[in-house]
Parts: C-alpha cells; structure tokens; sequence
C-alpha cells in the first residue's frame, strides 16, 4: 500500500521538511508562514496534526539559531542538524527517519511554494495506486531564462535516460506517504535525490501525480543548486548511476 492515509477516518499527520544550508535571511518567515498554512489546513480538518522539521545542513551562519528560537515558540518546529554540508537528499533522509508523522512533504527552506495548496494534493493521493504527487512550474517569470532552459533540458535527460516522465523533475514539492518514502529508501546525499525518488516510486508500480502550482522566486539569499557548476555536477552524477536507476525505475521491490 503506497499510502497510511488510505483506510484512516481520521485526517492524515504531516511532516514538512525543509533543508537550510545558510539560510538565516529568510528562514525565520518561511518557517512562520509555513506553521501559518499548515494550521489552516489542520483547521480545514484535513490534516490532523504536523511538523516543520528543518534540517540545518552544515550552515555557517545563525540558521540553526533562529530556528531553535522559533522551535520555543511553535511546538511543531523542530531542528535537525548536520555537523557538515550533506547536501538535500541527506536531509531529506535524516526527515524521513526522524519523522513519527504518515505523510512527507520535501520543500525548500526559501518556501517557493504556497502550502495552501496542499488542500488540492491531499486528495490526489488518496487512491491506492498512488504514490507521489509531484508539483510543477506553471509558469516561469521572464527574468528565469536559464532556469527554464536548464529544467527542460534536465527533464529531457532524465525521460531519456531513466524513463521517468515528470514535468519540471527537481520542482520543491513532492507528498508522499512516510511509509512509501522509507520502502523506496533513497541513498542519494545531493540533488539527484529528486529523480532517485521518483524513479524508485515508480518502481514500486505507484502512479506519481503532477500538479501544477505557481513557483514563487526566493526574494533573499541565493539558490544552492541553480549554478552551471553545480548542474554539471548533477548531470554527471545522473549519467553515472543512470543504469541504477533504469533499474529501480521498471522493478518493484
């Protein structure tokens, strides 16, 4: 079964989880806008409870600091540090063992995204078959050239190679049952966390579901993975384990 929501008359718990590598600018307000969304959310009724879990990821500045300070206020905050810079899929991976809660959401710690619009993935994810709802871009803005450039071209690499077909691979909002995301039991310790997860997902015979949500630009710090450098690092990365994750795309475990 990819998801602990189905069969349960009561609203699902959630973990959000967002990794924070010398984010100290702006992690306070998306920690507090974030809590805001969620309890909304718990007050709709359809969830029954939650945490932010922030993963401070090897960060040299006050990041961990502000949010110990925020954990003392809001009860659902709670930090997970990381003596030295793993990267987004150890974080994520340090969430997924930490976490009591059935479902996962993995973000970023600049809170691209609306979480209000969880309202609307909730229940695609309610059938049995499936496994993921993935979001996408709606819309890129002008001034994101080699942003949307370098997603298509990653996307494209990825359906070649992988044989997973998701639009906009790397979007900050993938939900996904606890149990599913710990049955897929991801070793990537950096970005290519997101095809690894998706293509064991699919492996595991689970439909992913896209949706399309607005992607709101980060208004302080800057991107750690939107750099020619790093993106080369990933797609040699992607190139090296392509058979491995060929494989864990088409064979259920």
């Amino acid at each position: 079964m990819g998801n602990e929501m189905r069969g349960s008359a009561a609203p699902p718990t959630l973990c959000v989880v967002m990794p924070a590598l010398d984010e100290e600018a702006g992690i306070g307000d998306a920690v507090r806008s974030s809590a805001d969304a969620l309890d909304a959310l718990c007050d709709q009724g359809l969830l029954s409870g939650y945490e932010l879990i922030v993963v401070d990821d090897g960060s040299t500045d006050a990041t961990a600091h502000i949010v110990e300070r925020l954990a003392d206020d809001l009860a659902a905050v709670r930090l997970i540090r990381h003596g030295r810079n793993r990267g987004v899929g150890g974080a994520l991976r340090s969430a997924i063992a930490a976490t009591e809660c059935e479902l996962i959401l993995s973000t970023d710690a600049d809170m691209p995204v609306d979480l209000a619009r969880l309202a609307d993935a909730l229940p695609l994810l309610a059938p049995p078959e499936v496994g993921m709802v993935a979001g996408h871009r709606s819309t890129f803005d002008q001034e994101a050239a080699f942003r949307r450039c370098a997603a298509r071209v990653y996307d494209q690499v990825v359906h070649a190679l992988i044989s997973v077909r998701v639009p906009d691979v790397n979007f900050p909002f993938k939900l996904l049952a606890t149990e599913t995301a710990r049955r897929a039991e991801i070793r990537s310790e950096g970005a290519l966390v997101d095809v690894e997860l998706l293509a064991k997902v699919q492996g595991l015979h689970l439909r992913i579901v896209p949706l399309e949500i607005d992607y709101h630009a980060r208004t302080t710090g800057e991107s750690k993975t939107m750099r020619p450098r790093l993106l080369l690092r990933l797609l040699r990365e992607l190139f090296q384990q392509r058979a491995e994750l060929r494989a864990c795309a088409r064979t259920a475990r």
